[in-house]
């Protein structure tokens, strides 16, 4: 099977529209991702940062209350935030948000810095999240640490829908360009078709194979010119349009040898006959339909006293008087 021109065409568009889209989409979503992580990162530093400050006068008082409605009105309004929690500077947990027991090991999780917000990834399994360790400070003296969980499903979900976004606009250009290159594409091959039909036509009527086959060498011009107008196409519509003029080609290459072949039998024959005529002591002369001179022999140039060159197209009364050319046209 062999595919169509305009096949050919939606596809290369089709492959160039997807092929640029999954770049556009590779770039884009990784720029995106990147952002959305680092805004996650600051409002997880704001976040801890803030509690870490209300907390600072329940925490030197030893406040439990306080800290539990903190930690708990902060888990409340945000969905992102997964837990919130603190602790005093022994590392005890003094308020948190877990309703099932606290887990251990996620106190060491992010053992934060002296005096700087810290950042960890925790992977749960199930879920990846931004544990915030924030250090509550009065004065110089660490009174404990803030650890606010974040997480990540929302930026995992912005990315999903911009991914999304990104496939639904590539959807839709791949669709219009598709639609617009067959237009183009049919329009195309309509025009490549009728100059083929003309080909062929031509190739048909005027320089079909009706040639000297006898003539024919090796390679006969007739065989090569029946084996390129009734192969079996294998290509698209330029590929027949290009046999098609292959074949003129040919068959006009038939036609010349053929007219070059005729044409020497001509000049054979006319040298035969010149000699023939020649040869004949009488004086013989052919004239046309205009009484012109087509031909002379020897023997009657000599009587005019021209050459025979000289006498072809003149008529009798260019070579004789008047009344000898009177009397031979009345003859």
């Amino acid at each position: 099977s062999r595919l169509k021109f305009r096949i050919k065409i939606n596809l290369g568009l089709t492959l160039i529209v997807a092929f640029t889209s999954l770049i556009i989409a590779i770039f884009v979503i990784r720029m995106s991702s990147d952002a959305l992580i680092e805004q996650s990162r600051k409002r997880g530093e704001v976040l801890a940062g803030n509690l870490a400050m209300r907390a600072e006068n329940p925490l030197l008082s030893i406040d439990l209350l306080n800290l539990g409605s903190m930690v708990n009105e902060l888990k409340k309004a945000d969905d992102e935030i997964v837990y919130a929690f603190i602790m005093d500077d022994q590392n005890r947990v003094l308020a948190n948000t877990f309703n099932e027991g606290f887990p251990i090991q996620l106190k060491d999780a992010n053992k934060g810095e002296n005096n700087k917000i810290s950042v960890v990834t925790v992977d749960t399994g199930k879920k990846r999240i931004f544990d915030f360790a924030a250090p509550i400070f009065l004065s110089d003296k660490k009174l404990g640490t803030v650890r606010i969980g974040l997480s990540r499903s929302g930026i995992h979900a912005v990315v999903q829908n911009l991914i999304f976004a990104i496939f639904a606009l590539t959807g839709a250009v791949l669709l219009l360009a598709v639609l617009i290159s067959t237009q183009f594409a049919r329009h195309l091959t309509f025009r490549l078709g009728s100059l083929q039909k003309h080909a062929e036509d031509i190739v048909a009527t005027h320089l079909g194979p009706s040639l000297r086959k006898e003539d024919c060498k090796a390679v006969k011009f007739t065989d090569r010119f029946k084996r390129a107008i009734t192969h079996t196409p294998k290509g698209d519509e330029i590929q027949e349009l290009t046999d098609t003029f292959d074949a003129m080609g040919m068959s006009l290459a038939c036609h010349i040898e053929d007219l070059q072949i005729t044409e020497a039998d001509l000049t054979r024959q006319k040298e035969l006959l010149k000699t023939i005529i020649n040869v004949s002591p009488d004086f013989v002369s052919l004239l046309g339909p205009q009484l012109t001179y087509l031909a002379v022999n020897k023997s009657y140039a000599e009587h005019l006293g021209h050459t025979e060159e000289n006498i072809i197209g003149l008529t009798d009364q260019e070579l004789y008087p008047n009344d000898i050319a009177a009397a031979r046209m009345e003859e």
